[in-house]
């Protein structure tokens, strides 16, 4: 796929401030792929897998990708909560893309904010999936199975030293610890979706997130 066939980056009025997104293939059904708080819509068709997973969807589905407000190349409103910000995002982007009802397909830090987007929108959502994520992710008195205080600080220390270097996505990617292309392309997507201020914030914000009390909620294929 070359730049001039990959779909454009769109944008969608979400209050006085502007969602980016991108959307290719043809409903039914519309799946929404979401890593979180961090992403970027402009950087993603530089790397050859992203390419691929975009063309292997699109035989199915119709395939929508937001940066979520305060990140990539969206609005980054001052102050306001994380969380409410992306749910507003995931809204406009619907509302533009005239999408009624969606699949999520929810990856690493995302999946407490798909469940608040299907708590507070219920009607608007058909399936989930879920890829290497939760429901909360730091430990609770009543919730010994989450990361301990103890790895939360090495994962804030390890993204903190880390962020918008090579090195970055090799723990969670060790099949690309060879690829150079690949790890400076990530790299500069890193640096672009957040600066290290705004990803020690998104990080306290993790910390915080608990959709457990979302779960007996669903009622679609998940």
């Amino acid at each position: 796929m070359t730049a001039l066939e990959y779909p454009d980056v769109l944008f969608a009025p979400a209050g006085q401030h502007r969602v980016a997104y991108r959307m290719s293939g043809r409903p039914p059904p519309d799946v929404v792929v979401t890593p979180g708080l961090w992403s970027h819509m402009g950087l993603s068709r530089d790397d050859p897998g992203h390419v691929d997973f975009r063309l292997r969807m699109e035989l199915f589905c119709r395939l929508i990708a937001f940066d979520s407000l305060g990140t990539g190349l969206s609005d980054r409103p001052v102050g306001g909560l994380a969380v409410d910000q992306w749910v507003e995002s995931c809204a406009a982007v619907l509302d533009e893309a005239r999408s009624t009802k969606a699949i999520f397909c929810s990856l690493f830090v995302s999946g407490p904010l798909v469940l608040e987007f299907v708590r507070r929108h219920p009607q608007r959502c058909s399936g989930l999936i879920f890829v290497n994520t939760y429901a909360c992710w730091a430990a609770r008195a009543d919730y010994g199975a989450g990361a301990p205080p103890e790895e939360v600080a090495k994962v804030r220390e390890f993204m903190a030293k880390a962020w918008g270097r090579d090195g970055f996505p090799v723990p969670s990617a060790p099949s690309q610890a060879g690829n150079a292309a690949f790890l400076r392309w990530s790299a500069a997507v890193q640096r672009a979706m957040a600066s290290p201020e705004e990803l020690l914030q998104g990080l306290t914000t993790l910390e915080t997130l608990d959709s457990r009390s979302v779960l007996p909620q669903v009622q679609v294929p998940t």
